[in-house]
């Protein structure tokens, strides 16, 4: 019977699942035969990879895994999730709450306050210009309700009608996606004696570039030039789980089926794609190409100590040339 189970389960796999809700870098991607929930309805989604049910994807018009926008969707806005900017009122999209209120409406002292909360808390650590996707679209939070006029609280881009600074706050995570981190960050932590780290990367290159094992235990096999191999100790580990349960990866990345082995053609590249394994439990995420995707590795290198940091350093200097061209690149597309 178990037999039977786990070539229903590979067969499943081997097929991906319809693609109507899926965006492009997700659509060819496998993904596991259970499902999950879905963090703004409950509902059930298709698999325990996806984060939205098809029904919630359709309405926001988001992928059903990654939540990236789909550029072709026609969407629709879920029940409560079209706000009304010009009078107060109370909205509820699944665990979601949201309280909107216009003081001294119509007079030169009008102002706007709004009130955010998940699951009937207000939304954590958060700081001065802070923003977070929400059902209504990305909000941003200005402080404390002023005591007598202007903007206080979380607002719409439309409530104050000014371009998003990036510099200015960070992107806070998912609420349900913080709570599915701090439980995959539990389930490595148990099993911490067989903690692995891996940034592989893939692509054309001409001068290699390198890659980067961070393990308890080495092996006889890693013996590769361009994989820096480093055995961390326990505490290490722990401080590298806390990481990438805190930055959000723990949160989106798949998570592989360890039942199920078969041949992964990997993505297509250029990327560095990382991977982490404690146990039975092991996650991967393709980082992309890209400022972002070195800024995510200078986080990184930021908790790392000792050889591994220096090693770090090693697979940062390697892609120097490049950071400088994406670093002007940027320079020149915000003047």
């Amino acid at each position: 019977m178990k037999r039977l189970i786990l070539a229903l389960i590979v067969m499943w796999v081997a097929s991906p699942p319809a693609a109507g809700a899926l965006c492009g870098k997700c659509r060819d991607r496998m993904y596991t035969a259970d499902v999950g929930t879905c963090v703004v309805c409950g509902g059930e989604t298709s698999s325990g990879a996806f984060k939205l049910c098809k029904a919630c994807s359709g309405k926001l018009g988001q992928c059903e895994h990654c939540r990236a926008a789909l550029a072709e969707s026609k969407a629709r806005p879920a029940e409560g999730a079209r706000i009304d900017l010009h009078k107060s009122g109370s909205y509820n999209v699944g665990r979601w709450r949201y309280e909107y209120t216009i003081g001294a409406a119509g007079s030169r002292s009008e102002g706007r306050h709004g009130e955010l909360s998940f699951d009937d808390k207000p939304i954590p650590d958060v700081q001065q210009f802070d923003r977070i996707n929400t059902p209504w679209g990305m909000m941003q939070f200005f402080g404390p309700k002023p005591r007598r006029w202007g903007n206080g609280g979380w607002l719409l881009k439309q409530c104050y009608d000014q371009p998003i600074d990036p510099k200015k706050g960070r992107l806070l995570p998912d609420p349900a996606e913080r709570e599915t981190a701090n439980q995959h960050a539990a389930t490595l932590k148990r099993g911490v004696k067989d903690f692995i780290l891996l940034l592989q990367y893939f692509g054309e290159q001409g001068k290699p570039f390198y890659e980067l094992k961070l393990s308890r235990q080495l092996s006889r096999l890693d013996r590769d030039p361009f994989r820096l191999c480093v055995a961390i100790d326990e505490k290490q580990a722990f401080g590298i789980i806390d990481h990438l349960a805190a930055s959000g990866f723990l949160g989106r990345a798949e998570q592989i089926d360890p039942l199920v082995r078969g041949e992964w053609p990997g993505p297509r590249g250029p990327c560095y794609l990382l991977t982490v394994c404690g146990g039975a439990a092991t996650f991967r995420e393709d980082l992309g190409w890209g400022l972002p995707m070195l800024k995510r590795l200078d986080a990184l290198r930021g908790v790392l100590e000792g050889d591994a940091a220096k090693q770090m350093d090693l697979l940062l200097g390697r892609l120097s040339g490049l950071r400088k061209a994406w670093t002007d690149a940027e320079k020149k597309a915000e003047k």
